[in-house]
């Protein structure tokens, strides 16, 4: 296997489906989507809903708030837009906001609120459009089977000086790294959910922040911004650990625990959730 962002050969992980690249530090799976039947008992959607709601609620307007002192207004483009909360975050900001969600039933949850929403995939939904003053991806590029050429198409559809904004989670993270260390002592359920293995649409990469500066820098990107995003709150945290249907009550209510007496101190461990701004360069 090699990897998508230097090229270089990747040696197997953690499982047989994990590698790590031996030159730059990313991490790919070649985890395929579980079917709907499978997905549908492994995650009730109801519950993971209600459980990110207030998270990405908080976080896209901190990403807004980074996001203007970059860009005024303009046209966005926000990729796997899902529920359309950050269309919505965007709309109030002042942006002209699109949508791109592959799930034709989520998508309709945004054009159900007045937003223009193209159910498909990046870039080929959006043949006659753009540019697009800012593009964003959140919690989405770890997704996408080519990160490498979603940058490109990226690129390409960003007008001169128009932002590219990425929140990632990262494989330096806190909780990244306590999955990695159970599932070296025979303990891989967290890092399997890290993965979101059995999910409809698993991770097929963990970056963090040196590898997609590096790939980004290759396509005239470059970095403007670099901050982190809370990848926990108390606010539907248990609706979250829940909408899992595979980890039974009490081991869920072990972790809500936990994560309740951590709360304080994740502000200064490793962030699990990365922010990064990438400005089109004049030369690009």
């Amino acid at each position: 296997m090699q990897c998508n962002n230097c090229g270089e050969g990747m040696r197997p992980g953690l499982a047989n489906w994990h590698f790590v690249c031996r030159q730059c530090g990313l991490e790919a799976s070649t985890l395929e989507p579980a079917d709907l039947a499978t997905s549908d008992r492994v995650v009730d959607e109801a519950d993971r809903e209600v459980g990110l709601e207030a998270l990405r609620k908080a976080s896209f307007a901190t990403t807004f708030d980074v996001l203007r002192k970059q860009i005024a207004s303009g046209r966005l483009l926000d990729v796997g837009c899902a529920h359309g909360w950050f269309l919505d975050a965007g709309r109030d900001a002042g942006f002209h906001c699109t949508g791109i969600e592959p799930s034709v039933q989520v998508a309709a949850r945004g054009i159900s609120r007045g937003h223009d929403v193209l159910t498909g995939y990046f870039p080929s939904v959006l043949e006659g459009r753009g540019p697009y003053d800012v593009i964003s991806f959140n919690d989405v590029l770890e997704h996408i089977p080519d990160a490498n050429q979603t940058m490109t198409a990226a690129a390409g559809l960003l007008s001169q000086d128009g932002i590219l904004s990425i929140a990632i989670p990262s494989n330096k993270g806190i909780f990244y790294r306590l999955s990695r260390m159970l599932a070296r002592v025979g303990a891989p359920g967290p890092f399997e959910r890290m993965w979101q293995k059995q999910f409809s649409s698993p991770h097929l990469y963990y970056f963090n922040a040196d590898v997609l500066i590096t790939m980004a820098s290759r396509h005239g990107l470059q970095l403007v911004h670099h901050s982190h995003l809370p990848s926990v709150r108390r606010e539907g945290l248990w609706d979250r650990l829940r909408y899992d249907t595979t980890s039974g009550a009490v081991k869920n209510a072990l972790v809500y625990m936990a994560v309740i007496v951590a709360l304080p101190m994740l502000s200064r461990l490793p962030a699990d959730i990365d922010l990064l701004m990438f400005r089109k360069s004049t030369t690009a």
